[in-house]
């Protein structure tokens, strides 16, 4: 009894165990089909799909998969991953990637899958958790490409800006050396900063050595009492001044909360209205040459590019300076030059002219009483040289008067400039003028051709031994040509050095407008130059 009693219960439990393994079974066949994510197993062997639920099947466009190879549902760029993947499990690892599935009908979308390894029915299998990320990707996409173009928004207002800040900067360039006048260079640069920067005010000061004042120099946007004021308080007693004269930049963003200000400034700037400051100095080589100062009527952050530039327009107006400074010391050098050539004039054709004329007209009295022919020549003699005399204070007198030399028909300078000539030599000068001047003869080009005769008729003068010179000024509807024939002794244009300063002179000067300038010559034949001029230039010139 006891021995059935036993056998009884074996056989209940052996009927048991698979009740509940089926049933455990069902339970997890149930919860593979439910789930909303894709789950596939695979053979570890074949990769061939031995199970797939409806979630993964729908994924994928079927209605059921088993049997199916890997490579009839994945994308050809994710093959490798496949096998990385079986390899990866195959050795009891997990795997996580992203790859690349095909539907069905063709269409290729992004998946999320986490595999590793199992016994399935007695075999080893893959089973993989398959979930669709193309949306995720897409919004991920979309946010990537609103960042990049909001990024590239960003690069091209800042390309946009800086081609704003270039050109105005070019712009500075343009008007800071347009004029040599240092008071037109520091208007050009107050008026380039309130361009570029948009200040409420803007200034260069320097500071007065003796009464250690603030002196404006060039200011826009200030009040006038401002400056008044301004001009009775001490430069050292303003910190944006005086750190300034040592650092290379100083920012002040709100003037109203800067200990650094004493109570009679903070007073002053507030009844100018000024909040924020940008101050650099201006250094002309060695020496500091003053400040250059923004003003805005708001308490502001100023940024690094602000800064930058304020340095790079500091920089600029030091240069600007610097030309200024350079140009006055030439105009003073080429002045000096200029009197000191007149003088020579003055003392090698005046003066000798004058003292030759004295000579004769004092023996000319006793000389007629005794030879009157020879009287008659010594009086023809000192008419000659007293014309001479005044056609030369007549050439010195259009020298120093600026504008004389484009004031004046040209033909009539040539004639004056001949008669100068003649009054202080032996020679013999023709001129002849053929055709009228054209309206649009520019002033350049009247006072080169000049230039060119006037050295010209000195080299006869110092140089030809000739007798006779004859110019020669032709005016045609295109332009002009003027030549000068001497019949002295000539010379071998060959030989002469290259450096010679007449003919370079001459060279220059044709070069100048544009002209044609031929020089022949040949030893015992005379010489001749000629400059030819064409076109249709009218703006004004220098006097030179």
């Amino acid at each position: 009894m006891a021995e059935r009693g036993r056998r009884a219960q074996a056989e209940g439990r052996a009927t048991r165990v698979p009740s509940a393994l089926r049933e455990r079974e069902h339970q997890y066949r149930a919860i593979f089909e439910a789930t909303s994510d894709g789950l596939v197993i695979n053979d570890a062997e074949t990769g061939i799909v031995l199970e797939a639920n409806p979630a993964f099947c729908r994924m994928h466009g079927y209605t059921q998969m088993v049997g199916l190879h890997p490579s009839s549902f994945i994308h050809p760029d994710s093959h490798q991953l496949f096998e990385q993947y079986i390899q990866t499990v195959r050795q009891g690892g997990e795997f996580r990637t992203q790859a690349k599935d095909v539907r069905r009908d063709g269409t290729v979308f992004d998946v999320e899958v986490l595999g590793r390894g199992f016994t399935y029915r007695g075999r080893p299998a893959l089973l993989g958790v398959v979930r669709d990320i193309t949306e995720q990707l897409s919004q991920a996409r979309l946010r990537e490409v609103a960042a990049l173009a909001a990024e590239n928004a960003r690069l091209r207002e800042d390309a946009e800006r800086r081609a704003r800040t270039n050109e105005a900067l070019y712009q500075a360039d343009e008007q800071l050396y347009r004029s040599l006048e240092l008071d037109q260079v520091l208007q050009a640069l107050v008026d380039a900063a309130m361009a570029i920067l948009g200040p409420d005010t803007a200034g260069v000061w320097t500071v007065d050595a003796q009464r250690g004042a603030l002196v404006a120099l060039a200011v826009r946007g200030a009040l006038p009492g401002f400056i008044k004021a301004l001009d009775a308080v001490t430069a050292l007693d303003v910190p944006i001044v005086r750190d300034s004269l040592t650092t290379e930049i100083m920012v002040v963003e709100d003037l109203e909360t800067d200990e650094r200000l004493t109570p009679a400034v903070r007073d002053l700037l507030r009844a100018e209205g000024i909040r924020a400051a940008l101050t650099t100095p201006i250094q002309v080589g060695d020496q500091m040459f003053g400040v250059f100062s923004l003003g805005f009527r708001s308490a502001r952050v100023f940024s690094a590019d602000e800064q930058r530039l304020l340095r790079a327009l500091g920089r600029r107006a030091s240069m600007a300076i610097t030309n200024a400074r350079l140009y006055e010391q030439a105009q003073q050098v080429a002045t000096l030059e200029e009197r000191q050539r007149l003088a020579r004039e003055l003392h090698d054709a005046v003066t000798q002219t004058l003292f030759s004329s004295a000579l004769i007209a004092e023996v000319v009295p006793d000389l007629w009483e005794v030879n009157p022919a020879e009287g008659r020549f010594r009086l023809q003699q000192l008419r000659r040289l007293t014309r001479g005399a005044l056609a030369e204070m007549r050439s010195l007198l259009i020298e120093l008067r600026p504008g004389a030399l484009t004031e004046l028909p040209l033909g009539e300078l040539l004639k004056q400039l001949a008669e100068a000539t003649a009054g202080r030599t032996t020679l013999e000068i023709d001129v002849l003028v053929v055709g009228r001047a054209p309206a649009t003869l520019a002033g350049d080009v009247q006072v080169a051709v000049y230039r060119v005769a006037q050295e010209s008729l000195n080299n006869v003068a110092r140089h030809a031994q000739a007798r006779t010179v004859r110019l020669c000024l032709r005016y045609v509807p295109t332009g002009l040509s003027l030549r000068i024939e001497d019949d002295g002794r000539g010379f071998d244009p060959a030989a002469v050095p290259a450096g010679h300063l007449g003919v370079r002179i001459m060279r220059e000067r044709a070069q100048g407008i544009g002209a044609r300038l031929r020089i022949e010559s040949a030893p015992g034949r005379g010489m001749r130059v000629a400059i030819t001029w064409r076109g249709a230039r009218s703006q004004p010139a220098p006097t030179a």
